[in-house]
């Protein structure tokens, strides 16, 4: 017959008690801060929900939509531009884009007009002062005014009184359109020459790469 040894019964109740805390610490008390899979799933839930509200908040910005054509015509003009200024800056330098930009822009803008439309460029500070912003572009145009293209709503569409559309395109200061429209400490002195010959009033210099240098603008009739 073997008897209780007190030692015994004395260290099993501590274990009996040890395994029961240990058990106990796996449940989590009311008040106590989430565990990883917790943060886990309220960082994605946030992230749903800011990606959802992105969502709304592009769903209440239509996108814009201009009169039939009027994207098309400013492709065309600023591509027979480009062509016409890299062309008489290859021959004559500068000088020879001041030329041709003077004689030949009007006539290009022209021929890239579409039927039914009126077709034209603006800026804020204004080379030829035939160029100023129409009635309906103003308060567009002054608001960009000094910012960069990066900046600014790119494309506008205003309703006209006659029941059309305006259409505005911005354009941007690339770095070979400093070469004319640089800070006038750093042009050339023959370009400012020619720039003073061929435009007495002109306000368009001081431009760097990536400034809002103008519009395009359309209109229907």
């Amino acid at each position: 017959m073997h008897t209780s040894n007190p030692r015994g019964l004395r260290a099993a109740a501590w274990l009996l008690l040890a395994v029961a805390a240990l058990t106990g610490c796996r449940e989590e008390a009311p008040g106590t801060a989430p565990t990883a899979n917790t943060k886990t799933t309220t960082n994605t839930d946030n992230a749903a929900k800011t990606d959802n509200a992105a969502k709304t908040d592009n769903a209440a910005k239509p996108a814009v939509t201009p009169p039939p054509g009027a994207r098309e015509a400013t492709d065309r003009l600023m591509a027979a531009l480009g062509k016409r200024l890299k062309g008489a800056i290859a021959e004559g330098g500068f000088v020879g884009a001041v030329q041709a930009c003077h004689v030949d822009a009007g006539p290009i803008t022209a021929k890239a007009q579409p039927e039914g439309l009126r077709l034209g460029r603006t800026s804020h500070k204004l080379r030829n002062p035939d160029n100023a912003p129409p009635a309906w572009a103003r308060d567009i145009v002054a608001a960009a005014a000094g910012k960069k293209v990066a900046a600014v709503q790119a494309e506008h569409v205003v309703p006209l009184p006659n029941g059309g559309k305006g259409y505005l395109r911005v354009i941007g200061t690339k770095p070979m359109c400093v070469g004319c429209h640089g800070a006038p400490d750093s042009l050339d002195a023959k370009v400012v020459a020619a720039l003073d010959a061929a435009y007495p009033n002109d306000q368009a210099r001081g431009f760097a790469p990536g400034d809002v240098r103008g519009w395009f603008w359309v209109a229907s009739r």
